[in-house]
């Protein structure tokens, strides 16, 4: 396969991170990767045309602004990447939040990282009780019961969107979040 002469590049890129060379080699195949070479000073793509594939620069560069560099281009491209990079960032956040194993340590995970966000133990969340539950992927009812648990438990307050997590000397030894 051509694209073997490449796996030492491949290897060392975090697209590919953690994989064998067999794994590399596999998916490439399976999304029936190809290799591209282009003149220097040629398109690969246009500003208006629209792809379905992704690439891999395995050597050279790619001028990804216009011909001429314009200041206010560069300043779209850094715009797009801090966006991108917020969107990982809370996805991040979701899949630490979603990966916690009872409704309960999702709670508290979540309502503990907008504490940290609000930078205050009283704060509201972006969501009613039934965003919240399909954001953190459980139950609205299991969630609504758990939430009037940690109420009577002393460990928040709450009301509608509005949450204060308090902390007790009881509830300091128990909490886990």
């Amino acid at each position: 396969m051509i694209l073997e002469k490449y796996l030492p590049i491949l290897r060392n890129s975090s697209f590919f991170k953690g994989l064998t060379d067999e794994e590399i080699l596999s998916i490439l195949h399976c999304v029936e990767a190809t290799t591209l070479s282009k003149e220097r000073d040629s398109y690969i793509f246009r500003a208006a045309d629209s792809t379905e594939v992704m690439g891999l620069v395995v050597s050279g560069c790619v001028l990804v602004t216009c011909p001429t560099a314009c200041e206010h281009h560069q300043k779209l491209i850094r715009n797009l990447v801090s966006v991108l990079a917020n969107k990982i960032l809370i996805l991040n956040d979701k899949i630490t939040h979603i990966g916690k194993r009872t409704t309960r340590e999702k709670l508290l995970s979540y309502l503990s990282a907008e504490s940290i966000r609000h930078s205050s133990l009283s704060f509201d969340i972006p969501f009613d009780r039934q965003q919240l539950a399909d954001y953190l992927c459980i139950d609205r009812a299991a969630m609504s019961t758990e939430i009037s648990k940690l109420q009577k438990e002393g460990f928040i307050k709450t009301n509608r969107n509005h949450f204060e997590l308090t902390v007790s000397n009881d509830a300091d030894s128990t909490m886990k979040m």
